[in-house]
């Protein structure tokens, strides 16, 4: 064999091996930013890239925005349409959502022009900590929304191939939907199976889920991108005022074994410094609901009945401190801590 058809024969030989990775990458389409057909796509879906890619669409069909990570999936906007007539909401839930995550959509929306009459947003308390995602392609976002292009976008997908997700999503397709994703109508996503498991045998159910019987110390400290936390969130405040956007927060509602891993201090000083940025709900801490398991999926997600909970409770705007929800304002911020702070106490001392 002669220098040349040696080279040629090479050269087609990694042309051919990349060319059939981009196809499985394409076929299989395993974060859905391919829009094949030839698959389920509820396997760890790009949300961050389906989602845009369908407002940049139907912008004109919805008037207000629910910001938030993957624990605010399943509150049906249809809950908080009730308390605002007004408004026609779409779920922007995205998974591992932070603050950093709320400014970049809602900046573009902006530049966008969207129709936006209300915000509605859920802090995570584990916010205080993290910042940005490291070019996860899970997390992504659209080339439309970070401005990096159609073909940086579209490049890393074929050419990265993740073979164990791949893999994962091709035998997902065998087994029936659990999880819906609702992208193209309210944007939220239901678990069928554990909706069902909590509302038949709720005790059972809690008993069998492993996460709720760890042992669980604190492991989340303010992170050293603090200071880039709190000026995300103020952009988004200014933001909202700046565009006549009613803006609704609130923190989560973390199950006791999740809380449990938040230092105090980190909790206190975030909540102190979120008052003094915006008016909001905490709805976080040791309560009826966040202390009793038959209320989550496991340690993380809060099930459907808690999502309208938590808006009946802000709609209602009850300021009672002692049962589910506090109000925290500027003016109260001291007495809403001080309670903060012994209610956590009160809790680790058992």
């Amino acid at each position: 064999m002669n220098y040349k058809s040696f080279v040629k024969k090479y050269i087609f030989i990694i042309f051919t091996t990349i060319s059939l990775f981009a196809a499985l990458s394409i076929i299989v389409d395993p974060y859905g930013v391919f829009k094949s057909k030839l698959l389920k796509n509820d396997y760890q879906p790009n949300e961050r890239f389906i989602k845009v890619d369908y407002l940049l669409e139907n912008k004109d069909k919805y008037n207000s925005y629910m910001f938030g990570s993957s624990r605010i999936g399943n509150t049906d906007p249809k809950v908080i349409e009730e308390f605002l007539p007004d408004s026609k909401f779409y779920n922007m839930t995205t998974a591992v959502a932070n603050i950093e995550d709320y400014k970049i959509i809602l900046k573009w929306m902006i530049e966008n022009k969207f129709n936006i009459k209300y915000l509605y947003i859920q802090i995570d308390l584990d916010n205080f900590y993290f910042h940005g995602h490291d070019n996860n392609l899970l997390l992504r976002h659209h080339y439309n929304v970070d401005n990096s292009g159609f073909w940086d976008f579209y490049s890393t997908y074929l050419f990265k191939v993740p073979f164990k997700i791949i893999k994962k999503k091709i035998k997902h397709n065998f087994k029936d939907n659990v999880i819906i994703f609702d992208f193209y109508n309210t944007g939220m996503w239901r678990d069928l199976e554990k909706e069902e498991l909590l509302k038949n045998e709720p005790q059972k159910y809690v008993k069998n889920e492993f996460s709720f019987h760890g042992e669980y110390g604190v492991s989340y400290k303010i992170g050293s991108n603090y200071k880039e936390i709190i000026n995300d969130l103020s952009e988004v405040v200014k933001l909202c005022k700046s565009h006549d956007i009613k803006l609704i927060g609130f923190t989560t509602p973390h199950n006791h074994n999740m809380m449990d891993t938040f230092d105090k201090q980190s909790v206190l000083k975030f909540v102190n410094d979120i008052s003094q940025i915006m008016d909001f709900w905490y709805f976080s801490g040791y309560n009826f609901i966040t202390n009793n398991d038959t209320n989550y999926y496991e340690t993380s997600h809060y099930k459907e009945e808690i999502g309208a909970e938590i808006v009946k409770t802000i709609f209602n705007k009850s300021d009672n401190i002692d049962t589910f929800g506090i109000f925290v304002t500027e003016k109260n911020r001291l007495k809403v801590l001080k309670y903060i702070s012994q209610n956590i106490e009160n809790h680790r001392k058992k």
